[in-house]
Parts: structure tokens; C-alpha cells; sequence
């Protein structure tokens, strides 16, 4: 009589071992280098099938400094561009700071101060990122398009200082550590 183990219902024993156990990819790759390093023998068709493969598909080489640096800053010129292109929040509004938003913002700030130094009135109701309306008045709107004006600032300042990190950087693990501040 066979007996079948149903998922869930196996010894404790088995379960917490299936839990432990390096994944089967894990494994394999163990028995590889066991084999690369002479610990078991290389005379045998998994050995074979293996290194077929590893020729046909090569690692590549270890990217240099200079390299990992140029990665870096195009990985910090990403989240720049992510950050100053998200929202910004002025007197205790967000505001879209996506690049159509900008200009609206801007064009908007510009009509602000025509309307002032004409001595004219000037109100406008803005649509904020959450999509709730706030009337602005002129000194508002333009405090707004100043307030984004700093926002962008920001974000290329911090990216700056993270280029000079990258560049001052000898190793790749000083390389890995610029990050983008959360």
C-alpha cells in the first residue's frame, strides 16, 4: 500500500526542514562550485550540461569604478527628475509639480504680477493634487511659484551634493552608499 503526504499534513519535522532548505537554484549552484573547487568529481553530464550553458551565457565582467559611478549618477539624475517633477506643498497645499503643472504654475505667477503692477485685481482658483480647489490671490499665486521655484532648487541642490559624493567616491562601496535622502 502506498501512502501520500497531502501539502500541510507531512511530520513537523519536514515542514520546518522545507522552510530552511536554500531554494533548489540555491542548491544546485552549491553542487556546481563543490565541483569548480574539486570537492566532487567533474565527470559527469550535470557537470557538462551546466558549463554548456555558463559558455554560452558568460558573466559579464565587474564594471569598473568610473563606471559604477556613471551608473550612480544616472540612478540620482532619476530620482532628481522623480522628485521635482512629484508635488510640493505651500501653506499647507500640495501642488502638482509635473512639468505641465510647472508651466501653469509659472504662467499663472506671471499673470499674478502683471495684474499687480497694473493695480489690478487678481484671483484665481487652483485645482490641487488632491484635487480639492483653493482660491489664490496675487501675492498667493506668486508666493506659490516661488515656493516651486525652491522645490525644484531642492531637488538639483541634493543632487549636486550626491554627484560630488559619487565623484569623491575610491570604492564601490563608498559608490553603493549615495543614496537619495528619504
Amino acid at each position: 500500500m502506498t501512502s501520500v503526504l497531502i501539502k500541510g499534513t507531512e511530520p513537523l519535522y519536514i515542514a520546518r526542514r522545507n522552510r530552511e532548505y536554500p531554494t533548489i537554484q540555491e542548491q544546485l549552484d552549491k553542487i556546481w562550485h563543490a565541483m569548480e573547487e574539486g570537492s566532487l568529481p567533474k565527470n559527469n553530464s550535470f557537470y557538462q550540461s551546466i558549463l554548456e550553458v555558463k559558455n554560452r551565457h558568460p558573466k559579464p565582467p565587474s564594471a569598473s569604478l568610473q563606471e559604477l559611478k556613471i551608473e550612480k549618477w544616472a540612478e540620482i539624475k532619476r530620482m532628481r527628475d522623480l522628485r521635482e517633477f512629484s508635488t510640493f506643498v505651500w501653506d499647507g497645499s500640495t501642488f502638482d509639480a509635473d512639468d505641465i503643472s510647472q508651466r501653469r504654475i509659472q504662467g499663472a505667477a506671471m499673470l499674478a504680477m502683471i495684474a499687480q503692477s497694473a493695480g489690478q485685481p487678481f484671483s484665481i482658483d487652483w485645482t490641487l493634487a488632491d484635487n480639492s480647489i483653493r482660491s489664490l490671490t496675487d501675492a498667493q499665486m506668486l508666493a506659490v511659484g516661488e515656493a516651486l521655484g525652491v522645490h525644484v532648487e531642492t531637488q538639483h541642490a541634493i543632487a549636486r551634493t550626491l554627484r560630488a559624493a559619487i565623484n569623491a567616491a575610491t570604492t564601490k562601496a563608498e559608490v553603493d552608499a549615495v543614496v537619495w535622502p528619504t
